[in-house]
């Protein structure tokens, strides 16, 4: 490194010093010329950091206790859920409870003196619902009362599971014809 700093001639080093002092000193210049507006700038984003701390803490430890209060007193209330709770509860209308399985025996006869008779085993499902548009919601103080109308229940048959189970018939049939056309009818309507 010597070998190159005796290369160069005698007026370089000086002449790199004082470059080095000039640009230190437009430097300081500046700093000296924008040394108000940059401590006000330096001193604004400080303030508001500090101010956004001790706000912030004081709306941890003072507003916390008055929004818990007010919160607590608006949800005691309870005066907007009581009105859901109704409208919810009646949207549902028709409400299935219950679907039971059930066998159905059903007797037959023809003639007044029991021509013939049949015994037949009907399958099908009970559903049993709630129309709970009909419900009556009563609120307190303490709660809230729903009452809710007595169930109905509808009956489905399957056609297809309609079993004769037992049969009899006498040799002899004296029936009319009214009375077959009548049996074949009614047993048209109950099928």
């Amino acid at each position: 490194m010597k070998k190159y700093i005796k290369k160069l001639p005698s007026f370089t080093v000086p002449l790199i010093g004082c470059i080095l002092a000039a640009c230190a000193l437009v430097i300081a210049l500046y700093y000296n010329a924008n040394a108000t507006a940059m401590g006000s700038g330096i001193g604004q984003k400080t303030g508001t950091l500090v101010g956004k701390a001790i706000g912030s803490l004081e709306g941890i430890t003072k507003g916390r206790e008055e929004g818990t209060a007010a919160g607590k007193a608006a949800g005691l209330s309870a005066e907007d859920t009581e009105a859901d709770i109704a409208n919810e509860i009646r949207k549902l209308e028709n409400l299935e409870v219950l679907v039971a399985s059930v066998k159905i025996n059903d007797f037959h006869s023809i003639g007044d003196n029991v021509e013939y008779a049949a015994l037949y085993l009907l399958k099908g499902d009970v559903v049993f619902s709630v129309d709970l548009s009909q419900a009556e919601i009563v609120t307190s103080n303490n709660g809230i009362q729903i009452t809710l109308p007595m169930p109905h229940g509808e009956l489905y048959i399957d056609q297809s599971q309609i079993e004769k189970v037992a049969e009899y018939q006498k040799h002899f049939f004296s029936g009319s014809a009214e009375d077959g056309y009548l049996v074949l009818f009614f047993f048209a309507l109950d099928t």
